[in-house]
């Protein structure tokens, strides 16, 4: 992400993150996992036809 907000191409990006800094947990694995778990639980649900 630093080499992301340090490009300078993604001014909108730099500008919420430095909004979020401090008040939001920014651990890409972390945020990774949260997305992934909720994508997991529905797709077991359409393959076992719930």
């Amino acid at each position: 992400m630093r080499g992301i907000a340090e490009s300078g191409d993604y001014p909108t990006f730099v500008k919420v993150v430095d909004e979020l800094a401090g008040t939001f947990d920014l651990d890409l694995d972390r945020l990774f996992e949260f997305g992934l778990g909720p994508l997991l639980d529905g797709l077991t649900e359409v393959i076992e036809g719930r």
